[in-house]
């Protein structure tokens, strides 16, 4: 090890100064480093391997900042802080081991390791903000189950990613925590989540279910927005804000079960497919709610028949016939507009609900009344 590479001060490596010799590919730190210092190692594009001592407690903001080449790192139990930017742009870097002794990963540490396939989190760190982000081939991510808080823009950007499963403790999932992980299809989130921020889980494109904790309070601003794929979302629980946006550009979401006081803060649409998850779950939901949704479908009846026919709701249908909401001087206009949409199972039950809801009497009286009326309007337009 030539020691006069290194600028040492203090027991801090303020700098090294890199060769392209093939044997300083691997650099060896010396014993009586106690730091990294802030940007010691920046953009030096010919190490591939840095062996770090045993006494080492931090490494510095961008210490290893731009290392292209950088393919392996021990990180020596006793380390405790990784600062912000340690290793933005290390693109070569496949695995790294993150020991239980580290209490802080700073900002963006990790940021555009475009290769890091795997990390765990250890239990020692309670915080973790934008500090994996844009790693594209982040498939596996192990959290402590003490974690807290999942900061903003943790994991944005981890395209590879395909599941996560928060741990228990965590109260808050920070703003665009997992936004863009468009492999993203299973999320666990846990009882103890309050609070999901603006665009958590916004563009992940893969996802197409999510069921939310009774405890939360919050959704912020478009946290699903562009979920293109998100079909279901249950979150019958004390939810007392969100945005009207939240859901925007899900364009294939057909089951949103949330609770009745919630339903005035949505876009319209999700008003209606609101509506219609409840006419398909009504036993999820408190007496008070489904006697609320049931005002609802009255008032909005025709809306909702609409959509139910043109999208083929044939699970929200059953509510609606057994109630018999649909009048018999409405029944063969639903019936029609089945016809004309091709909605098969819906037009089989709305033709099955009218052979056993109304008598033929009753049929043939509203045939011939209804006759009776067009008659009567030729016969005013004659006349006029």
């Amino acid at each position: 090890m030539n020691i006069e590479k290194f600028k040492i001060e203090d027991g801090i490596l303020k700098q090294y100064i890199e060769t392209t010799v093939d044997e300083d590919k691997i650099v060896y730190i010396p014993e009586d480093v106690i730091e990294i210092g802030d940007e010691a190692f920046v953009n030096c594009r010919n190490i591939t391997e840095v062996k770090l001592n045993k006494g080492l407690k931090k490494i510095g903001s961008a210490a290893f900042y731009g290392c292209l080449c950088l393919e392996r790192i021990n990180l020596p139990m006793g380390l405790e802080i990784i600062d912000r930017w340690a290793f933005v742009d290390c693109e070569s870097l496949q695995e790294i081991s993150i020991p239980d002794s580290v209490i802080e990963i700073g900002y963006s540490a990790f940021c555009r390791c475009s290769s890091l396939q795997e990390i765990k989190v250890p239990a020692s760190v309670k915080e973790i903000d934008y500090s994996f982000h844009s790693c594209d081939a982040l498939s596996k991510i192990l959290l402590a189950q003490n974690l807290e808080h999942i900061g903003r823009g943790a994991f944005t950007g981890c395209k590879s990613l395909e599941e996560i499963k928060i741990p228990d403790a965590v109260k808050t999932i920070g703003y665009s925590a997992f936004s863009n992980c468009s492999s993203l299809s299973d999320v666990t989130i846990p009882e103890n989540v309050e609070e999901i921020e603006d665009f958590a889980f916004s563009a992940c494109t893969s996802l197409a279910e999510i069921q939310i904790n009774k405890s939360l309070k919050k959704l912020g601003k478009k946290v699903f927005s562009n979920c293109s794929n998100l079909k279901r979302i249950q979150m019958i629980n004390q939810v007392q804000e969100i945005d009207p946006k939240c859901f925007e550009h899900c364009d294939k979401l057909r089951f949103l079960l949330i609770n009745y006081q919630l339903l005035h803060h949505l876009e319209k649409k999700h008003q209606i497919i609101a509506i219609l998850s409840f006419l398909a779950h009504p036993t999820l939901y408190t007496a008070e709610d489904a006697k609320n949704y049931g005002k609802e479908v009255k008032n909005n009846k025709d809306n909702i028949l609409k959509e139910l026919i043109q999208n083929e709701y044939i699970e929200s249908l059953a509510y609606i016939t057994s109630n018999q909401l649909i009048d018999i001087n409405e029944i063969d206009h639903y019936i029609d507009l089945a016809n004309k949409n091709k909605s098969r199972e819906v037009l089989l039950s709305l033709l099955d609900y009218q052979h056993t809801a109304f008598t033929i009497e009753e049929l043939m009286q509203e045939r011939n009344d209804n006759l009776n009326k067009e008659l009567t309007l030729d016969l005013d337009l004659d006349l006029d």
